[in-house]
């Protein structure tokens, strides 16, 4: 078990039926839908952008067309 700060998350990747969470010094996997991690974030401060990743408005820096 690894006790996660919601300001330390850059973004969450799906992978099927688990999650890869991304921190700025490295990542973590564990088994839940993004349905359920959408719930679980707060909707302030992360944006969900696409089916398969969840981004923290914190760590956009720009955007153009499709790419993050």
């Amino acid at each position: 078990m690894v006790k996660l700060n919601f300001d330390k998350i850059t973004y969450v990747e799906s992978l099927k039926d688990y999650l890869k969470i991304h921190t700025k010094e490295m990542y973590y996997v564990t088994h839940m839908t993004m349905k359920k991690m959408e719930e679980t974030l707060l909707s302030e401060v992360f944006i969900r952008i696409h089916k398969s990743y969840i981004l923290s408005l914190s760590g956009l820096k720009s955007f153009e067309g499709n790419t993050v």
